[in-house]
């Protein structure tokens, strides 16, 4: 079996502050128009044009190239609610250069953000580095609670696609703290109020996503390449080496009746198997839902295009921090 990747160990933060020269271009703007590039682990990448510069760019929350965030703080006298985003590219490529920034709808009425980047899951890594490099982003995020002037106990994971399964791996996840350690960060909790996902996977079994989404899902990378397989093939063919760390990385493998709930937004209600583009397919949703029901968890699907999913996903995420009782440690022991 392929050795998982170890937590991101921890490293004095630091910090650069960032102002675009245009402030006004909208979330929607074409990544493709961007007006600065940024060079990653020798790899240039574009920077979508944000409609609110961060607070605070490339903030560090561990030792790789890729342990950087990005923080938007909302104005408010009181500690703030804040979302935790984490983009998707099938956890082997993508960053959070691509995300558009916050919702100025949440970020007016006092609700921060924070945008992760994460090491990718491919060449020397394997998953869980991806999933366990969000969770200690988190716990560092918790940690700068009162310098950040956010509520540690009102975070809502969001993300799309790979980033949305991440988030639904953090919400169904037993609790990475760790009381015993020497390290403040890693005592910390990684449970979430809730996810607000677009177009998320539940599941990464390939045996579970070639029967329910045909091979227009299993085919897909971050099926097989992200748990060190050379192809799908070799990973049916090996699936002893491989089951440990495709079931760890499965949000569903880790359901249990205190989890919060969560709402997964695909773009339309269609059959299954699909022809193509099955890794976003709403198949998934309903493979949740289908685990979620015996245990009385709360797990919504909705449908909704480009143009009006964020709504959808402000509504769910206010009415999260409106109604949410407080987040308890969920346990392995």
């Amino acid at each position: 079996m392929a050795k998982p990747a170890p937590l991101a160990q921890p490293t004095e933060p630091q910090v650069q502050s960032h102002t675009l020269e245009n402030s006004e271009l909208s979330d929607d703007f074409a990544i493709k128009d961007s007006l600065e590039t940024v060079t990653i682990e020798g790899k240039v990448i574009k920077v979508s044009p944000k409609a609110v510069p961060p607070t605070l760019r490339d903030v560090a929350y561990g030792s790789h190239a890729r342990h950087k965030l990005d923080f938007w703080q909302a104005e408010s006298a009181e500690p703030t609610p804040l979302v935790f985003y984490i983009h998707g590219g099938g956890w082997r490529s993508g960053s959070k250069e691509s995300n558009s920034g916050p919702s100025l709808t949440l970020l007016n009425q006092g609700v921060s953000y924070v945008s992760i980047n994460y090491r990718l899951a491919r060449d020397e890594n394997t998953l869980p580095c991806s999933l366990h490099d969000a969770a200690r982003a988190l716990q560092f995020v918790r940690s700068k609670a009162a310098e950040w002037n956010i509520d540690p106990e009102q975070i809502v994971a969001s993300g799309g696609s790979a980033g949305g399964c991440s988030s639904l791996w953090l919400a169904y996840h037993d609790d990475l703290a760790d009381p015993d350690s020497t390290d403040p960060i890693a005592r910390l909790s990684t449970r979430v109020l809730g996810v607000a996902a677009i177009k998320a996977q539940s599941t990464i079994n390939p045996w579970v996503v070639d029967k329910r989404l045909g091979p227009s899902g299993s085919g897909h990378a971050m099926i097989w390449e992200t748990v060190g397989a050379d192809s799908l093939k070799d990973l049916f063919e090996n699936w002893d080496e491989y089951e440990a760390i495709s079931t760890e990385a499965s949000p569903i493998t880790h359901l249990s009746a205190d989890d919060p709930p969560v709402l997964i937004v695909y773009e339309a209600d269609t059959p299954a198997p699909p022809e193509k583009d099955g890794i976003h397919h709403v198949e998934f949703g309903r493979i949740l839902k289908e685990q979620c029901a015996p245990l009385g968890l709360n797990c919504t699907i909705a449908f909704a295009g480009k143009e009006t999913r964020q709504a959808v996903l402000d509504t769910f995420i206010l009415e999260r921090f409106e109604n949410a009782q407080p987040i308890h440690s969920k346990s392995c022991d």
